[in-house]
């Protein structure tokens, strides 16, 4: 996953581009660090690993989105456990 954010954000984000030149040997040092917390990480903690990554650019609008796989009977469970 790591390696899916920076290739959409080096690909993508403009604010990267507008930048690169003024940040590009902090950003590549901050990079190579988060590549090995990453692949450290328990999948649980990779969504906060990464939102932390993206922080160096001080943008509300980059963030990230986790979109959960649920299975059938992870539904089912949530549907018992929600009281209307």
């Amino acid at each position: 996953m790591y390696e899916k954010l920076i290739a959409k954000l080096e690909a993508n984000y403009v604010g990267f581009h507008l930048r690169k030149t003024d940040i590009e040997k902090t950003y590549t040092e901050r990079k190579l660090k988060y590549k090995t917390i990453a692949g450290n990480t328990k999948p649980e903690d990779c969504s906060k690993l990464m939102q932390e990554f993206l922080s160096f650019f001080g943008d509300g609008h980059l963030f990230v989105v986790e979109y959960p796989k649920f299975t059938e009977a992870d539904i089912v469970k949530t549907k018992e456990e929600i009281k209307i």
